[in-house]
């Protein structure tokens, strides 16, 4: 049976938890070992998580799952999961499109196989590729590749196979980068957050669906005593208990410090740093996500002045993403900008957002519609890791939506919220993110008073006075300034340009839900201020014909959702629709590039395989033109007879599926 009590009580509790699943992908990875070969890195990760998220994460570095494609490549691989912990590790290969089609997740032709354990060929979600590092008995199978499903579980085989037995593999280097730019201005691309472990390597905090329901199970309980008795202090106090022992590794102190020895894996070394670019992520910054990002830009100061001795060039250019947009606002204003070629903001965070900005400030909002589309086009939510049973309550969801039925649910969600948020809330933000200055850096600048005074109250200028003093000083002295400092730099030479993305609405519980985002910031945040509609909108033919007048219509968007006239640079704003926050993919790069390595000012006009309007393909990874042939990627149930249909249909998969499972059984 489908736990529909569990998913509803989900519902339910996600207005108090959801706040604090922020904006970076948070799985916790502990990095143990690299190795080389043909101008690639390879990382091992012994840290566990499923197929899914781990290809998630290492495409959130720059890089991918690992691809192997030579018997030469197997044998790097192969040394590298030997020293591992871990019984297997993953690799970027899947036949979940097609059975028995096995694709590498880069498009490269899947050509080489290497010696395999027992790859299942028939459909039972055995559709990801991974290579073995433990032995059964006698055997070595070593470096052997298997099949197994996102969560590495195989019934009758736990000894050997498990959520906790996986590693994965990730693969960072770029084809794309020309040889000759090997030899010019170095690149420093500045991620947007790195995983944080103990002092002793463990990992802090692991952000998921399994973690919620757990702290949803334990309240449950003590929720009928709320209701019925109107005592919310023992429901409130369960949830606290639990989040805050989660995040006791994690949070920092009162003044904003890190002082429990957690920490960010990465380090570096001057004297090992490459003497000339490989690829674009050759000159890699991390960083503590947590701490203040002044503090963070005083570290890529170093780590600049070092590059650029190791190269001998003058300059740099700066990549940033997300959160490292802001330290990259940082030390643009602490450091200025003579050493900066280039400046590139891909996705940025350095203005807040509202999901950061509502959610610290207290403004939740219950929209059913906003709550059905966000689920409907997640990918990593899963129930009981059943695409049958996922898409059954996805449809149940949409259903419910158009009858009105999920607006009851999302009535008495927000009647209970109204009831704990003042017992709870400023307890769940201090026990979790808003003692981190990082955190708070995303924090936007309409929201940013009412969410200093929700969080830390009367205390605001006794417990918390040093950590409000570093936040006032980026929100104040850098995020309000930076369209000020971006304009300075373009109009003493320096290269600016932004890249956004889109398709997708914001993150629910929030009033900016439907705005148009990257499924985390919306674009007007992104971008500097270009004007959207809502996800599911288009420009009305007033407004066009109105720009037409102006002569701004140019800078609408094919599917007439964005105005980029009013952003900052209008002339150096990209937009590519349909992707998501997390993903960085190669196919960016040449673009990134091209502006890096242009003459002068890269704008939209100056490459017309890169106009201002681009769209990602997830079918084969590319990005090409935006064109009304490609521009309407939006599938959403929105209406009762077509939700009905969906629901039916959803059931009798569920139901034959079942079916299925106790004929075997039998």
């Amino acid at each position: 049976m489908i736990k529909f009590r569990k998913a509803f009580s989900l519902l339910l509790f996600f207005t108090l938890v959801f706040s604090l699943m922020l904006p970076a992908f948070s799985a916790s990875a502990i990095k143990d070992g690299t190795a080389e070969f043909n101008g690639h890195t390879y990382q091992r990760f012994d840290e566990s998580m499923s197929w899914k998220d781990a290809k998630a994460y290492c495409e959130s570095l720059g890089g991918y799952l690992a691809t192997i494609t030579s018997s030469a490549e197997q044998d790097v691989v192969k040394q590298l999961v030997s020293k591992g912990s871990k019984a297997q590790y993953w690799l970027g290969a899947t036949d979940e499109a097609l059975l028995n089609d096995w694709q590498w997740v880069t498009g490269e032709k899947f050509t080489y196989w290497a010696d395999t354990v027992s790859f299942e060929t028939h459909d039972n979600g055995e559709y990801y590729l991974q290579m073995q590092r433990h032995n059964w008995g006698n055997e070595d199978f070593l470096g052997y590749w298997n099949n197994a499903n996102n969560e590495n579980h195989i019934n009758g085989e736990e000894g050997f196979y498990g959520p906790e037995q996986i590693g994965f593999i990730c693969e960072f280097g770029n084809s794309e980068m020309p040889v000759e730019n090997n030899t010019k201005t170095p690149i420093i691309y500045i991620i947007g957050r790195t995983a944080i472990v103990t002092a002793d390597g463990q990992p802090t905090i692991e952000e998921n669906t399994a973690f919620i329901t757990d702290v949803v199970e334990e309240a449950a309980p003590l929720l009928k005593d709320g209701i019925l008795k109107n005592d919310w202090d023992p429901y409130c106090d369960a949830i606290y208990n639990k989040v805050a022992a989660r995040y006791e590794t994690y949070k920092l102190n009162n003044e904003g410090e890190v002082e429990n020895g957690t920490h960010n894996l990465w380090t570096w070394n001057k004297d090992t740093l490459p003497g000339r670019q490989w690829d674009i992520f050759t000159y890699k910054f991390e960083y503590d996500a947590r701490r203040d990002p002044c503090e963070i830009a005083d570290d890529l100061k170093v780590y600049i002045e070092a590059v650029k001795e190791k190269t001998g060039y003058s300059k740099v250019h700066l990549i940033s993403r997300c959160l490292g947009c802001n330290i990259a606002a940082a030390y643009l204003t602490e450091y200025g900008y003579d050493d900066i070629e280039t400046n590139i903001m891909f996705a940025s965070a350095a203005k807040g957002y509202d999901f950061v900005g509502q959610m610290f400030a207290g403004k939740i909002a219950f929209n059913d519609d906003s709550i059905n589309y966000y689920v409907d086009e997640s990918e990593s939510f899963s129930i009981d890791d059943s695409e049958t049973v996922t898409e059954l309550v996805k449809a149940s969801l949409a259903y419910a939506q158009t009858t009105g039925l999920l607006k009851v649910g999302t009535a008495a969600a927000e009647a209970i919220f109204n009831k704990v948020s003042g017992k709870i809330l400023q307890r769940l933000l201090v026990a979790t993110y808003a003692t981190s200055p990082g955190y708070w850096a995303m924090v936007n600048d309409e929201n940013y008073e009412q969410a200093k005074s929700v969080a830390f109250g009367n205390e605001i200028n006794t417990t918390y006075k040093t950590l409000v003093k570093k936040i006032d000083n980026y929100h104040y002295n850098i995020q309000n300034k930076l369209d000020s400092t971006l304009k300075a730099m373009a109009a003493d030479g320096v290269k600016i340009n932004i890249i956004c993305k889109y398709g997708f609405q914001a993150p629910p519980f929030i009033d900016g839900s439907r705005k148009l985002s990257d499924n985390r910031i919306e674009v007007s945040a992104q971008s500097f201020g270009a004007t959207t509609v809502e996800t599911n909108k288009k420009f009305s033919w007033r407004y066009i014909s109105k720009a037409r007048l102006k002569g701004t219509a140019k800078y609408i968007s094919p599917d007439k959702k964005i105005d980029s006239s009013t952003a900052l640079f209008p002339d150096c704003t990209w937009y590519i629709k349909n992707i998501k926050h997390n993903p960085f993919y190669d196919c960016f790069n040449p673009l990134m590039l091209e502006m890096c390595y242009s003459d002068g000012q890269m704008t939209i006009n100056s490459d017309k395989n890169w106009p201002q309007y681009l769209y990602y393909d997830d079918s084969n990874g590319v990005c090409t033109p935006l064109t009304k042939d490609n521009m309407n990627t939006e599938h959403y149930t929105d209406n009762v007879f077509s939700a009905f249909s969906r629901f039916i249909k959803a059931f009798f998969a569920f139901a034959k599926e079942k079916l299925q499972q106790s004929i075997k059984l039998k």
